[in-house]
């Protein structure tokens, strides 16, 4: 076990077998980079306990109802569907065999998410005892630091987007997209092309960029570094082709807005289905990435076909190359308070239970590979070793940043490339050679994009010097 630099997510890191490292996260590190004590960041606290979740209900059996259609079924009619038996007898027991490999994976995968959790909560009640700590996070319990921003709580419904709040997704699908004009001091650089996208690049190396939305007084604020591209997916590719990115990209994270009953109850956001990830173009879009390597990690539903989909269709074809790493983040709680005391120990649960038959589960995954441009097509790649983290979520369908994981895969100044983001994200990279002008850059790309960049997320107090 090792305890992290105050600069990382990474609160603790524990190996759990040969090939299986754990980690806990702090996820609201990653939200303060970027930003000085004259911003304020606003999160809804985690849950305490973990969600009540009802097992579905079983299945209900159909054998007496094909007994009685059997035995009145007519000679011809049975003689047809006897013709068919041999052929449904194979696809049904291909089927069993799939079904079962799974059940063995998800067994396995419990298995060691249980391992890596007791490992985790071990090691961090042990480090908190010496803390005099007593969360499952540790950014917002830390002596503010003077140049850091403020982390305040909020209820989810002091959170609620304001009505007067864009529609980014709407916005982005305008004929004429809206306009966001840079307040001074002005270090942007904005760029047009005709109606289908539009991009905005803060290249400061330490100051934030203040955006107005035309015709309101919405205000996003850009960090240091980064930069975002407001487009739906048929524009992705032409969009990041168009940004002059000659040094290539290091990383490249995909949060495809997958389908599910859940987002389409809520009608929170636009899914989209598997084959329209192929819109992407990805190797129209990273073209020879600069000569390198990238780092391509997609997020992933629970759905085995998803993740079948992924390995065996879109990452080759997209010339992403494995030995593919599965990572897993499992969604864990706070620990809950009795009589004004917080009691370490009963958090850190997994939200759902593991052994629940809900389709919901506490962990999300993501698939991890190489894209190789031509030149590098015939070199073998090393595989990206196995990775679970633990830490308590953000907001629904919130991601946590995953840059410190994908850090020790990537060069000093490291050029991220995120699609479908939903925020913008900063950071503070090292310069790898003191005399060269090089350092990494994020930039994001979405029709959603700078949604957490802004109020009631984020807000500047341009009193505080």
């Amino acid at each position: 076990m090792t305890t992290s630099k105050a600069a990382s997510s990474i609160l603790l890191e524990a190996q759990v077998d040969e090939s299986t490292t754990a980690y806990l996260l702090d996820p609201f590190v990653a939200l303060l980079r970027g930003y000085n004590h004259q911003f304020q960041i606003f999160v809804s606290r985690p849950p305490s306990s973990p969600y009540i979740q009802a097992s579905p209900s079983p299945i209900r059996s159909c054998s007496s109802a094909h007994a009685f259609a059997s035995a009145h079924e007519a000679p011809k009619a049975k003689r047809q569907r006897c013709g068919l038996c041999q052929e449904t007898a194979r696809l049904a027991s291909e089927c069993e065999i799939e079904n079962q490999s799974e059940a063995i994976s998800s067994l396995s995968l419990k298995s060691t998410i249980l391992a890596a959790l007791k490992t985790i909560q071990r090691e961090w009640i042990m480090e908190c005892e010496q803390r005099n700590h007593s969360d499952w996070w540790l950014i917002a319990t830390q002596e503010p630091q003077i140049s850091s921003p403020k982390l305040t709580w909020l209820s989810q419904d002091q959170l609620q987007t304001p009505e007067r709040a864009p529609n980014w997704a709407d916005l982005t699908r305008k004929s004429s997209p809206s306009r966001l004009h840079p307040l001074p001091p002005c270090h942007l650089m904005a760029t047009v092309s005709s109606s289908a996208w539009i991009t905005y690049i803060n290249w400061s190396m330490d100051s934030v960029q203040t955006l107005v939305l035309e015709k309101s007084n919405w205000k996003i604020y850009l960090p240091p570094r980064s930069g975002f591209t407001l487009a739906t997916i048929e524009h992705f590719s032409h969009a990041v082709s168009e940004l002059d990115q000659a040094a290539g990209w290091d990383a490249v994270i995909i949060d495809p807005p997958w389908q599910n009953k859940s987002a389409a109850r809520g009608s929170k956001y636009r899914s989209i289905e598997l084959y329209e990830l192929f819109k992407l173009k990805l190797p129209q879009m990273l073209g020879t990435n600069g000569g390198k390597k990238a780092l391509v990690a997609v997020w992933v539903t629970n759905r085995p076909k998803f993740r079948r989909f992924l390995k065996t269709k879109f990452l080759p074809d997209s010339h992403v190359t494995g030995p593919y790493a599965e990572w897993y983040w499992v969604k864990i709680t706070a620990s809950p308070t009795f009589e004004n005391k917080t009691i370490l120990a009963e958090g850190g649960q997994p939200i759902f239970d593991l052994e629940s038959r809900s389709p919901r589960k506490c962990y999300e995954g993501l698939i991890v590979g190489w894209y190789l441009p031509a030149s590098l097509r015939s070199e073998s790649m090393s595989p990206v070793p196995t990775k679970l983290f633990f830490s308590v979520p953000l907001s629904h369908s919130r991601k946590p940043n995953i840059f410190d994981l994908l850090q020790p895969h990537l060069p000093a100044c490291p050029n991220v490339l995120e699609l479908f983001a939903r925020t913008i994200s900063g950071f503070k990279p090292s310069r790898a050679d003191p005399d060269s002008d090089f350092i990494g850059r994020w930039h994001s790309v979405g029709d959603e994009c700078p949604k957490f960049n802004g109020e009631p997320w984020l807000n500047f107090n341009q009193q505080i010097s």
